[in-house]
């Protein structure tokens, strides 16, 4: 079986309004299973030329629609996980920053994107598919409890 190695880069969208903070989560189309669709951030991988932060910002426009993003330059936290797509193995690492939202409105890409939804913190660690998710939820959860 052959081994890849691929590096994608995502945000976590905040909001923070009058009532506190938002995420927004998305309900991913599965590829390589596609009856199990999966709650995550904002992801995908760079195109040629791109820095991380482009990468992030881009696919984040692509699959929420979310326009008016800020990343924070002081965050970032990396997920690692392994999945098979046919006779291949991938290792990927996704880093993620966090990026800070003015407008809500979100279009999802129904081609990648199933649903979406800004959900509070509680809501967003019951939601969130994989245990790599729910780090990268707490660190930026921990980092915006150490900011404020």
């Amino acid at each position: 079986m052959k081994t890849l190695h691929r590096h994608s880069y995502g945000t976590v969208p905040l909001y923070k309004g009058e009532d506190g903070y938002q995420v927004l989560l998305i309900e991913m189309h599965n590829r390589v299973h596609p009856e199990h669709a999966y709650w995550t951030f904002p992801k995908g991988t760079p195109e040629k030329g791109e820095s991380p932060g482009e990468t992030a910002l881009r696919e984040t426009r692509e699959e929420t629609g979310l326009k008016a993003i800020t990343l924070d330059p002081h965050f970032s936290a990396t997920e690692s996980y392994v999945f098979t797509d046919g006779d291949e193995r991938i290792e990927k690492q996704v880093t993620y920053f966090l990026g800070v939202v003015e407008d809500q409105s979100i279009q999802i890409e129904p081609d990648e994107v199933r649903s979406a939804r800004w959900v509070s913190f509680a809501e967003a660690e019951s939601l969130l598919t994989y245990q790599g998710a729910r780090d990268v939820f707490s660190e930026a959860v921990l980092y915006i409890t150490n900011s404020d």
